[in-house]
């Protein structure tokens, strides 16, 4: 029985560089959501 998970991709900036046509980007305004929140904690 195979017991391995892929993860989700992970979602590009649309400034990221390096990026090919097969990449996901984030969605408009997905970073200034974020940016506008009183805490963040980035791992």
């Amino acid at each position: 029985m195979d017991t391995s998970r892929k993860y989700h991709r992970t979602l590009h900036a649309q400034i990221s560089m390096g990026t090919t046509s097969d990449d996901s980007f984030m969605p408009d305004g997905y970073v200034a959501y974020f940016a506008g929140l009183a805490g963040l904690v980035l791992t």
